[in-house]
Protein backbone atom coordinates (compact mmCIF):
# COMPACT_ATOMS: atom_id res chain seq x y z
CA UNK A 1 0.00 0.00 0.00
CA UNK A 2 2.79 2.46 1.18
CA UNK A 3 4.89 1.66 -1.86
CA UNK A 4 1.90 1.98 -4.34
CA UNK A 5 1.56 5.24 -2.91
CA UNK A 6 5.08 6.28 -3.33
CA UNK A 7 5.11 4.92 -6.82
CA UNK A 8 2.07 7.17 -7.78
CA UNK A 9 3.23 10.36 -6.15
CA UNK A 10 6.32 9.66 -8.16
CA UNK A 11 4.84 8.98 -11.22
CA UNK A 12 3.06 12.50 -10.41
CA UNK A 13 5.69 14.37 -10.91
CA UNK A 14 6.70 14.79 -6.97
CA UNK A 15 10.18 13.84 -5.33
CA UNK A 16 10.01 10.46 -3.10
CA UNK A 17 12.13 8.48 -1.03
CA UNK A 18 11.99 5.50 1.12
CA UNK A 19 13.76 4.98 4.45
CA UNK A 20 13.42 1.34 5.38
CA UNK A 21 13.52 0.32 9.19
CA UNK A 22 14.74 -3.15 10.14
CA UNK A 23 15.53 -4.06 6.75
CA UNK A 24 18.75 -5.09 4.71
CA UNK A 25 18.59 -3.78 1.23
CA UNK A 26 21.13 -1.44 1.23
CA UNK A 27 23.39 -3.33 3.67
CA UNK A 28 23.35 -5.92 0.93
CA UNK A 29 23.51 -3.68 -1.65
CA UNK A 30 26.91 -2.18 -0.45
CA UNK A 31 28.48 -6.15 0.04
CA UNK A 32 27.52 -6.59 -3.07
CA UNK A 33 24.89 -8.78 -3.40
CA UNK A 34 21.31 -8.65 -4.94
CA UNK A 35 19.10 -5.90 -3.89
CA UNK A 36 16.12 -7.07 -2.43
CA UNK A 37 13.17 -7.26 -5.04
CA UNK A 38 11.31 -4.57 -3.94
CA UNK A 39 14.43 -2.24 -3.99
CA UNK A 40 15.83 -2.60 -7.57
CA UNK A 41 12.32 -1.76 -9.44
CA UNK A 42 11.93 1.29 -6.70
CA UNK A 43 15.59 2.32 -7.54
CA UNK A 44 14.77 1.61 -12.01
CA UNK A 45 11.59 4.45 -11.73
CA UNK A 46 14.39 6.53 -10.11
CA UNK A 47 12.84 6.43 -6.24
CA UNK A 48 15.40 6.81 -3.55
CA UNK A 49 15.66 3.57 -0.88
CA UNK A 50 17.43 3.80 1.98
CA UNK A 51 17.39 0.44 4.40
CA UNK A 52 19.06 -0.15 7.25
CA UNK A 53 18.88 -3.45 8.95
CA UNK A 54 20.81 -7.21 9.36
CA UNK A 55 19.74 -9.92 6.68
CA UNK A 56 17.69 -11.57 9.04
CA UNK A 57 14.27 -11.23 10.58
CA UNK A 58 14.24 -9.27 14.40
CA UNK A 59 13.21 -11.10 17.40
CA UNK A 60 15.11 -10.17 19.92
CA UNK A 61 16.69 -6.44 18.95
CA UNK A 62 20.29 -5.87 19.21
CA UNK A 63 22.43 -2.95 19.95
CA UNK A 64 23.38 -3.38 15.90
CA UNK A 65 19.32 -3.03 15.41
CA UNK A 66 19.30 -0.01 17.36
CA UNK A 67 21.88 1.47 15.77
CA UNK A 68 20.74 1.04 12.36
CA UNK A 69 16.97 2.34 13.35
CA UNK A 70 18.74 5.54 14.69
CA UNK A 71 20.68 6.14 11.25
CA UNK A 72 17.39 5.17 9.45
CA UNK A 73 15.72 7.82 11.63
CA UNK A 74 18.33 10.35 10.68
CA UNK A 75 18.26 9.70 7.33
CA UNK A 76 14.62 10.66 7.03
CA UNK A 77 15.39 13.72 8.84
CA UNK A 78 17.98 15.11 6.43
CA UNK A 79 15.35 13.80 3.49
CA UNK A 80 12.64 15.42 4.84
CA UNK A 81 13.29 18.80 3.53
CA UNK A 82 14.16 17.85 0.43
CA UNK A 83 10.84 15.38 -0.88
CA UNK A 84 7.79 15.85 -1.11
CA UNK A 85 7.02 12.39 -0.44
CA UNK A 86 8.66 9.93 2.74
CA UNK A 87 7.65 6.78 3.33
CA UNK A 88 8.74 5.33 6.44
CA UNK A 89 8.64 1.58 6.18
CA UNK A 90 8.26 -0.11 9.02
CA UNK A 91 8.94 2.72 11.76
CA UNK A 92 6.24 1.53 13.68
CA UNK A 93 7.65 -1.51 14.20
CA UNK A 94 11.09 -0.31 15.06
CA UNK A 95 9.15 1.63 17.70
CA UNK A 96 7.42 -0.90 19.09
CA UNK A 97 10.67 -2.66 19.88
CA UNK A 98 12.20 0.44 21.69
CA UNK A 99 14.16 1.50 18.35
CA UNK A 100 12.73 4.70 18.37
CA UNK A 101 11.29 6.68 21.07
CA UNK A 102 7.68 7.82 19.80
CA UNK A 103 8.43 11.32 21.23
CA UNK A 104 11.43 11.04 18.83
CA UNK A 105 8.47 10.84 15.96
CA UNK A 106 5.99 12.81 17.28
CA UNK A 107 8.45 15.60 17.28
CA UNK A 108 9.29 14.96 13.62
CA UNK A 109 5.79 14.46 12.44
CA UNK A 110 4.49 18.09 13.81
CA UNK A 111 8.05 19.69 12.33
CA UNK A 112 7.78 17.88 8.83
CA UNK A 113 6.80 21.08 6.82
CA UNK A 114 4.84 20.27 3.80
CA UNK A 115 6.48 16.74 3.35
CA UNK A 116 3.27 14.00 3.21
CA UNK A 117 4.75 10.86 5.79
CA UNK A 118 3.77 7.87 5.18
CA UNK A 119 4.48 5.38 8.25
CA UNK A 120 3.96 1.45 7.80
CA UNK A 121 4.59 -0.94 10.57
CA UNK A 122 1.88 -3.40 12.83
CA UNK A 123 1.45 -1.60 15.93
CA UNK A 124 0.18 2.47 15.93
CA UNK A 125 1.21 4.12 18.93
CA UNK A 126 -1.54 6.67 20.58
CA UNK A 127 0.53 9.24 20.35
CA UNK A 128 0.79 8.98 17.13
CA UNK A 129 -2.47 8.39 15.95
CA UNK A 130 -4.16 11.55 17.51
CA UNK A 131 -1.85 13.62 15.03
CA UNK A 132 -1.86 11.27 11.97
CA UNK A 133 -3.53 12.90 8.70
CA UNK A 134 -4.92 9.48 7.52
CA UNK A 135 -5.00 6.06 8.66
CA UNK A 136 -4.85 3.04 6.52
CA UNK A 137 -5.16 -0.72 8.24
CA UNK A 138 -4.33 -3.95 6.20
CA UNK A 139 -5.51 -6.53 7.59
CA UNK A 140 -4.35 -10.41 6.69
CA UNK A 141 -7.01 -13.08 7.04
CA UNK A 142 -5.13 -15.78 5.71
CA UNK A 143 -1.19 -16.45 5.19
CA UNK A 144 0.71 -19.48 4.03
CA UNK A 145 2.62 -18.62 7.38
CA UNK A 146 -0.14 -19.88 9.48
CA UNK A 147 -0.10 -23.29 7.64
CA UNK A 148 3.63 -23.61 8.58
CA UNK A 149 4.48 -22.33 4.84
CA UNK A 150 7.84 -19.96 4.71
CA UNK A 151 8.85 -17.03 3.30
CA UNK A 152 8.42 -16.81 -0.73
CA UNK A 153 10.76 -15.16 -3.21
CA UNK A 154 8.14 -12.29 -4.93
CA UNK A 155 6.07 -12.30 -2.65
CA UNK A 156 7.45 -12.12 1.31
CA UNK A 157 10.98 -10.98 0.07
Amino acid sequence: MALGKAIRAHGSGLKVAVVQFMKPGNIWWIKGKPETSIISPMRSLGIDVYSYGREVFVNEPTQLDHEFAIKAFEKAVELNPVVDVLVLDELLNAISFGLIQTENVTKFIKTRGDTELILTGQKLPEEIKAIADQITRVVTEEHPFKNGGSARKGFEY
